[in-house]
C-alpha cells in the first residue's frame, strides 16, 4: 500500500501541474506570446505523455504483483483439488465461475467448491507461516 500511495501522489502531483498549465493557457491566451504558448503546449503534451506512461507503469505493476501475490495461493489450490479429484475418481473437473465455458446446466450436488475451500483453508492451517520469498518460482508445467 506504500507504493500505491506513494504512485497516486507522484500521480496527483503530475495530474495537477498538467491542471495549472492548461488553465493558464485558456485563461492567459490573449495575453501570452506565441513562444510562451508553444511552450505551454508542449509543457502539456509532456506532462499527459508521463502521465500515460505513469499509468501504464503502474497497471504493469500491479498485474506483476497481483500475480506473485496469488501464485502461492494458485499452486496450493492445484495440490488440493488434484488430491481431492484423484481421491474421487474424477477425471475433469470444470471451472464453472469462467464466462468462457460451455457448461450449459450443473447440479449443485456436482459442486466441489466449499469442499476444495475447506481443504485449502486446512492445508494452509496447518503450515508453518513461512517469511515471504524474494522471487516466487517459476510454475512448473504440467506432467504428461
Amino acid at each position: 500500500m506504500a507504493e500505491v500511495n506513494k504512485r497516486q501522489k507522484d500521480f496527483e502531483g503530475k495530474q495537477k501541474s498538467l491542471t495549472d498549465a492548461q488553465n493558464k493557457l485558456q485563461t492567459q491566451a490573449q495575453v501570452l506570446t506565441d513562444t510562451v504558448k508553444a511552450d505551454l503546449n508542449r509543457q502539456i503534451d509532456k506532462l499527459n505523455t508521463e502521465l500515460q506512461r505513469m499509468n501504464d507503469d503502474a497497471q504493469k505493476d500491479l498485474g506483476d504483483l497481483q500475480q506473485q501475490l496469488f501464485r502461492p495461493i494458485m499452486e496450493q489450490t492445484q495440490k488440493v483439488l488434484q488430491a481431492y479429484s484423484v481421491e474421487n475418481g474424477f477425471a475433469v473437473v470444470f471451472d464453472v465461475s469462467s464466462q468462457a465455458n460451455s457448461i450449459i446446466y450443473v447440479q449443485d450436488v456436482a459442486d466441489i467448491t466449499t469442499e476444495i475451500i475447506r481443504r485449502v483453508d486446512a492445508t494452509v492451517a496447518k503450515a508453518p507461516a513461512a517469511a515471504p520469498a524474494a522471487a516466487p518460482k517459476p510454475a512448473e508445467p504440467p506432467k504428461k
